[in-house]
């Protein structure tokens, strides 16, 4: 901790940097959706529901779709979003068009899928090659904690975790988007009003099954919406239904800020800090002027900008929500931090066609910044279950990858 404190202090004194330092956490594209794994079923006896989504085999890999839209619009959002982001530090430097790295988790295919295909739509931009580097592992086997933080999480024990859950700020929120979701999928269907949700917790912590239920149902009209509209796709014998139509738009909305309430509850704002320590200890590893790109998942980026207080636990629920290549870009230099948020929109029909808004959400001195990260680590070192397991999980050196261009 003395170490870190030191480092960040020298930051403070260190001469202006030529170019700003860039560094992007982004979110990965659409996962598979087809046949392949077989159908899901979404069960919730209590309410009386069954429903088989025939269409969706809820898969790992990238969708073929999905790639093209990181490649033909995340590429180019996240151009615009660090331009913004640059020229907000009002440093009089304009951004570059120039990027060092793509680190994607390399425990998930999807996730260096979409790193290969973002690079392919900024290389072009750009004579420099950009590296594709990661951490050597295995698919399913979690090492890096910059791109993924369960090999943080998994430090803290399941009593501790479902301790701070129960203490937790968004338990009704959550709960509400739950009704929200299932009042509006079972009507378009033409199905009756359901209950209201039961707790998410019961009295000896477990996990009421109805709300993993509705994460495979959110989920699954997220990555339905991969160019589909979503509800035709997932019940394709209700297709024809008028309320069923009508409701494609507002269940691509309320399915994300019911994902989004979930990485609320599930991640308590310990588990936040615990998180995020890995993560912001890698922007302020790298140099001046460098530039890098993190490809990670959606809970991870809600973890991470809540422990930055860029998200604060009074916003909003929606602003939880994590978009398929939803990207928080972080641009620094030697006085001010500013963060862009960049993701992609749904079209009127409830599908994501590809354009991508970006917005400042956060912007201050470099003393605000590193009063943050020294928050995050304060917390995340007096927050003693997983503690010690914890401080032992290194920030992992990356190898560079030769790989081949992205396929077209």
């Amino acid at each position: 901790m003395k170490l870190l404190v030191a480092g960040l202090a020298m930051l403070l004194l260190s001469p202006a940097w030529a170019q700003p330092k860039v560094v992007v956490f982004s979110r990965h594209t659409f996962r598979s959706v087809g046949s392949m794994m077989g159908p899901k079923r979404v069960q919730l006896p209590d309410q009386g529901i069954d429903w088989l989504l025939p269409n969706l085999g809820y898969g790992m890999d990238a969708t073929r779709h999905g790639l093209d839209l990181a490649r033909d619009f995340g590429a180019p959002a996240l151009q615009r979003a660090a331009e913004l982001a640059v020229s907000d530090l009002d440093g009089g430097v304009a951004f570059d068009h120039r990027w060092d790295e793509i680190r994607p988790d390399l425990s998930c295919s999807r996730d260096f899928m979409t790193g290969l295909y973002v690079r392919e739509g900024l290389q072009a931009g750009q004579a420099t090659p950009i590296e594709m580097a990661g951490c050597p592992t295995r698919d399913g086997l979690v090492v890096d904690g910059v791109t993924n933080g369960s090999v943080l999480r998994d430090c803290i024990p399941t009593a501790e975790f479902r301790r701070a859950q129960a203490e937790g700020a968004h338990l009704q929120q959550l709960q509400t988007a739950a009704d929200q979701l299932l009042e509006l999928v079972s009507g378009a269907l033409g199905g009756p009003a359901p209950r209201p949700m039961a707790p998410l917790l019961d009295a000896a912590g477990n996990v009421h099954p109805d709300y993993d239920a509705l994460w495979t149902l959110a989920s699954s009209i997220e990555m339905a919406a991969d160019g589909h509209a979503p509800l035709a796709r997932l019940f394709p014998q209700a297709a024809s239904r008028p309320t069923l139509q009508a409701a494609e738009a507002l269940a691509v909305t309320r399915a994300t800020r019911y994902l989004g309430a979930l990485f609320a509850a599930y991640g308590p704002l310990e588990v936040a800090y615990a998180s995020a320590t890995l993560p912001t200890r890698w922007i302020e590893s790298l140099p001046g002027g460098y530039r890098a790109i993190a490809v990670s998942h959606d809970d991870d980026l809600a973890l991470l900008v809540r422990a930055l207080e860029i998200v604060r636990e009074e916003s909003p629920i929606d602003e939880f929500t994590m978009m398929p290549m939803e990207s928080f870009v972080f641009a620094l230099d030697d006085r001010r931090v500013s963060v862009v948020r960049t993701r992609m929109t749904v079209n009127p029909q409830g599908w994501f066609a590809g354009p991508f808004s970006n917005e400042v959400i956060w912007h201050g001195s470099r003393a605000e910044w590193l009063g943050k990260l020294r928050k995050i680590e304060e917390h995340a070192r007096t927050w003693a279950p997983g503690a010690a397991a914890r401080a032992a999980v290194p920030l992992l050196p990356v190898q560079t990858m030769k790989v081949l261009p992205a396929p077209r």
